[in-house]
């Protein structure tokens, strides 16, 4: 299997039955429509899941990129550990964990060790008040407990991807499983589009930094394929958020669809993700 992109598929995580029901939206809750089995058509989807993700080239490079591209780490730019609280509902706990995986990236990226295991425990904790564990591989559980254990952005990486191999293999066994994965999933698009377009905002819109939207392309795409996979049946439409964030980042991807980003281009952009991620920190 390829190495894939840290801080696209990171959230992908094996993990034991959910007690909740998946939900969709900034903030309501989707009841009783979703099966805690795999249900017939649960099966169709998670194997069309799987042969999208095992088929996906990827753009393996393009957290390095960021850093390549003469970006600094911006803490400030992270979301804040602390108030994990105030999410309640299945679909925010997911989201949240989603954008604390991309956080963890970032920060492994530029070996801000600290800052990785409080991104790591925030997004455990998460997984806890969410109702299922996450077995913790020996290395990360090494990562989380002492930070220093980690040399270099390359280790970090081949720990998550053992971890996403995993989920490929077994995890996902359920139809609950499956929203779960787009709940994350989406928590960590909004957040690394969010990052990066903010990171070439602070910039002053340099060349090197305006590149840094070719590799995004290839993650929002990605997203795209997996989320039309549930296009057709109702329950999972609904229990996915299909039609708010396929319109969302349908016209994302349509800003993107440009030959050399200039400015406009990356401030039409920031001004979709920008209030949208807003909306998953605020639930």
């Amino acid at each position: 299997m390829k190495r894939f992109t840290i801080g696209m598929l990171l959230l992908v995580l094996v993990i034991s039955p959910v007690t909740a029901f998946c939900a969709t939206g900034s903030a309501t809750e989707t009841k009783g429509t979703i099966q805690e089995g795999l249900s017939r058509i649960g099966t169709e989807y998670r194997d069309q899941v799987k042969a999208i993700i095992a088929q996906y080239k990827g753009a393996s490079d393009a957290n390095r990129q960021l850093k390549a591209a003469g970006a600094s780490y911006q803490k400030h730019l992270t979301a804040e550990v602390s108030g994990l609280s105030r999410y309640i509902t299945s679909v925010g706990r997911a989201q949240m964990a989603g954008v604390y995986t991309y956080d963890a990236g970032y920060a492994a990226l530029f070996m801000k060790k600290r800052e990785l295991a409080d991104s790591l425990k925030a997004r455990t904790m998460l997984n806890e008040k969410l109702g299922f564990t996450m077995p913790l591989s020996k290395k990360l559980k090494q990562f989380i407990e002492n930070p220093d254990r980690i040399q270099d952005y390359e280790i970090w990486s081949d720990t998550m991807t053992d971890v996403l191999q995993k989920l490929i293999a077994r995890g996902l066994d359920s139809d609950q499983r499956l929203c779960i994965v787009i709940n994350y999933f989406y928590g960590t698009i909004i957040e690394g589009m969010y990052v990066v377009t903010e990171s070439i905002a602070q910039s002053g819109y340099t060349p090197d930094m305006l590149a840094l939207m070719d590799h995004q392309a290839v993650r929002l795409s990605l997203f795209l394929k997996l989320l039309n996979v549930f296009r057709g049946d109702a329950a999972f439409e609904k229990a996915v958020g299909f039609d708010f964030r396929f319109r969302l980042l349908g016209q994302v991807h349509n800003l993107m669809l440009v030959n050399g980003f200039a400015r406009r281009d990356i401030d039409d952009i920031r001004r979709l993700i920008s209030p949208e991620r807003r909306a998953i920190l605020a639930i």
